[in-house]
């Protein structure tokens, strides 16, 4: 399981359910006692690294995330890990297993109620903590940050999964791109976010916060012609000469363009070509 999340891509503009969090200053202030000793949720955190009482600390990790408004009472299971000689703390949540909440961690058997359930524990595993977020291309830890994964992030991605860890909010640019764009429409006289195409090309801002700046142009916008859909980023629509909407008269063009175009069949390790060359597709001048 923690393999699974550690193989995740992070931060993707391609992956909106797997993303890196800053921890708020809430996550240094006291507020998580383990047997009378008041913690914070970043103590509570480093001492499942050290190994330090790892039953209590999962247990008050467990009361923080039961407190949290909306969330969702599910197995939660808290580990610590060794990778590239450096401990880390882990926490899965998984849908409950029938009879779960009624477990005597004491009892001997508890290990085969967990052998007997880990193929349902593996496939059902929906959200994921990792802490402290390690760069492996520059081989640093960042204690300031952990790595959240969620199964349906991409369409819903739940504010209890990192509130309950004083994780700040950490929007996708898909995200703001919408919220931005949505804002301005909601506050033009037309009803659309930007008067014109003309408009956007030649000064197509979107009002947002300094830190958000940077990931916008990455966002994407969906492109919506001769009944197909298509994802294009802002970057990509206002300045790319792969992708170019153009027109004659009143038909409208999107124009893709591409050195090595792929046209297969399949997904994986079992994706096919089509066509073994590109040999026959007409000149642009002829198709226009």
């Amino acid at each position: 399981m923690v393999g699974e999340a550690l193989g995740r891509n992070y931060d993707s503009s391609e992956t909106k359910n797997a993303r890196t969090h800053e921890f708020t200053d809430g996550a240094t202030e006291v507020s998580a006692p383990v047997d009378g000793v008041e913690q914070s949720i970043r103590d509570v955190l480093d001492a499942i690294r050290n190994e330090d009482d790892i039953e209590e600390n999962a247990r008050t990790l467990s009361q923080l995330y039961l407190d949290e408004i909306q969330s969702r009472a599910d197995l939660l299971i808290t580990v610590h890990y060794k990778k590239y000689d450096e401990d880390f703390a882990a926490i899965l949540k998984t849908p409950y297993l029938e009879g779960a909440h009624e477990i005597d961690l004491s009892d001997s058997d508890t290990t085969e109620v967990f052998i007997e359930n880990e193929r349902v524990i593996q496939e059902e595993t929906d959200k994921s903590v990792l802490y402290p977020q390690y760069d492996v291309y520059e081989e640093e830890m960042d204690e300031s940050q952990a790595q959240l994964f969620q199964a349906n992030g991409a369409s819903h991605y739940s504010s209890y999964w990192y509130g309950f860890l004083k994780l700040a909010e950490k929007k996708h640019p898909d995200e703001l791109v919408e919220r931005g764009l949505k804002e301005q429409a909601r506050e033009s006289d037309t009803g659309a976010a930007f008067g014109s195409y003309r408009e956007f090309i030649e000064n197509g801002s979107i009002e947002t916060d300094a830190d958000s700046a940077s990931s916008l142009e990455s966002g994407d916008v969906t492109v919506r012609i001769a009944g197909r859909s298509l994802r294009v980023s802002l970057e990509e629509l206002r300045e790319s000469r792969n992708v170019q909407l153009a027109r004659d008269g009143d038909q409208f063009y999107l124009v893709l363009s591409d050195i090595e175009p792929e046209i297969t069949v399949g997904s994986g390790q079992g994706r096919k070509s089509v066509f073994a060359d590109l040999d026959g597709i007409p000149d642009i001048e002829d198709v226009f």
